[in-house]
């Protein structure tokens, strides 16, 4: 996307507030693919802005390195969930919206894949949005690489409870909002293939309450699972995953570096190395393939050609190239002559 310097760009994602030990690791992979989406978005001139960022820092916090490895991207990235907003006006607004909308019908009855959420006043009548009738009206794609064809009604409302749907709308409007003149030219949605239904009716339903007239495009990657005999993912959290492959590669490197292995960098070494391992073994494949994971207690990191092979010969190849700099400085080696000043 090159040329899209000024351009804005918001990514969220089917992220749900949770505490750092009840991560999964479904929504380990979802926080890392949203990361390196706002890393491409930024590198190619977008101001990038996270409204789900909340959310996915908590997830990130499992390993700081990754968290600050966010900061040295190609780019700001702002996170628009950290900063305070009326948003019960943004509620109060959009239902407005849907009650003058000639797509919103009554309805009694809970859509598929739905959450309710509690809510502790206004006790309106029901709501919801038929999101069929507005797909026909827009003259968008059901089916195939378009918008699920199941998707119905879309609940707002229904007797004491906002759902899920609603409130992820109602705090994408606020983020929205808070960008002032700064509107966006793209919102991506990051989501698991579990949650892509989730994901399209909440694009569908911003799009009609917000009179949302921006692309939308979702990034949607697949299931996490174990390698066959090679330990069980059933049961297994984010935080027991980082913490299996951190005493791994601890062990790798006493096993080829000895006693030496100790000390404050040492570790910093081990964590930074187990970051980027278990950044190749998540977003190491085509987003939406399933990825299967060695679980096992003896599979060393070390032992396969992913993270930890690329970052060991990075490291060797950057030392080479250091000490042959440091040659041509003393005058032992020439510069490489530059390829561009021949004609093959």
């Amino acid at each position: 996307m090159p040329g899209q310097a000024g351009k804005v760009a918001c990514v969220t994602s089917s992220l749900l507030p949770t505490t750092p030990s009840a991560v999964t690791l479904s929504q380990l992979r979802t926080a890392l693919l949203s990361l390196h989406v706002e890393k491409l978005l930024a590198a190619n001139g977008f101001q990038v802005y996270n409204s789900n960022g909340g959310c996915q820092s908590s997830v990130l916090s499992l390993f700081d390195v990754v968290a600050l490895d966010a900061a040295s991207s190609a780019g700001p990235v702002s996170s628009l969930h950290e900063e305070t907003a009326d948003v019960n006006s943004v509620r109060d607004k959009l239902l407005e919206v849907a009650s003058s909308s000639p797509f919103t019908v009554g309805n009694q009855q809970t859509s598929q894949a739905d959450e309710m959420l509690p809510v502790s006043k206004d006790k309106a009548t029901a709501m919801a949005i038929d999101a069929k009738m507005f797909l026909e009206h827009q003259k968008l794609r059901r089916g195939g690489q378009g918008y699920d064809k199941n998707i119905g009604l879309i609940n707002i409302k229904v007797a004491e409870a906002w759902s899920s749907v609603f409130e992820q709308v109602v705090t994408l409007e606020a983020a929205r909002e808070r960008l002032n003149d700064k509107a966006p030219s793209v919102v991506v949605h990051v989501t698991a293939v579990g949650r892509q239904f989730h994901q399209q009716q909440v694009d569908l339903l911003w799009r009609l309450l917000g009179n949302l007239p921006i692309p939308q495009t979702h990034v949607v990657h697949g299931r996490v699972a174990s390698q066959k005999d090679r330990g069980n993912v059933n049961g297994l959290s984010a935080a027991d995953f980082v913490k299996l492959r951190v005493e791994q590669m601890k062990e790798a490197s006493v096993v080829k570096y000895g006693d030496h292995v100790k000390g404050e960098g040492w570790e910093k070494t081990i964590g930074v190395t187990t970051s980027g391992v278990i950044k190749f073994e998540l977003l190491g494949t085509t987003p939406i393939l399933n990825v299967k994971l060695d679980l096992s207690e003896k599979g060393h990191p070390l032992n396969n050609k992913g993270g930890s092979f690329v970052l060991y010969n990075y490291a060797r190849l950057s030392t080479l190239f250091q000490h042959f700099e440091e040659d041509v400085e003393i005058g032992e080696k020439i510069h490489i002559i530059d390829y561009q000043i021949h004609n093959y």
